[in-house]
């Protein structure tokens, strides 16, 4: 394993790796397998960092952006009781009642499934 640590020898094996053509054989290689394992365990903290805890960030604020336009639009048919904007209006509410805690509870999920 000490050719990696000369040259460029690390990043062409990654190039190699990543290609679409390679043989996925050889990821399943004991040597293949220790060299992503020591790769994973540097980049694994970076990548929650800036890649992961920012669409965390992004998901709450586009539950809290689709909450508060729901919310908008639930006021405007408000003004207006006829039994099918009531039932409209309901089924919205029910809506956010069930789908937007749903949206929060998988988005804890997937972050417990990055945090080591």
């Amino acid at each position: 394993m000490d050719w990696l640590f000369e040259n460029d020898n690390a990043k062409t094996l990654i190039n190699v790796l990543a290609n679409e053509d390679s043989n996925p054989v050889v990821l399943t290689m004991e040597t293949m397998q220790v060299f992503l394992n020591m790769t994973w365990e540097k980049y694994q903290p970076a990548i929650i960092k800036y890649v992961f805890i920012p669409y965390m960030i992004y998901l709450c604020l586009m539950c809290r952006l689709v909450c508060q336009s729901a919310r908008s639009y639930i006021d405007i048919i408000s003004f207006d009781q006829t039994p099918d904007v009531v039932a409209e209006r309901a089924n919205i509410n029910l809506q956010i009642i069930i789908l937007v805690p749903f949206a929060v509870i998988l988005m804890l999920f997937f972050l417990y499934l990055e945090l080591p």
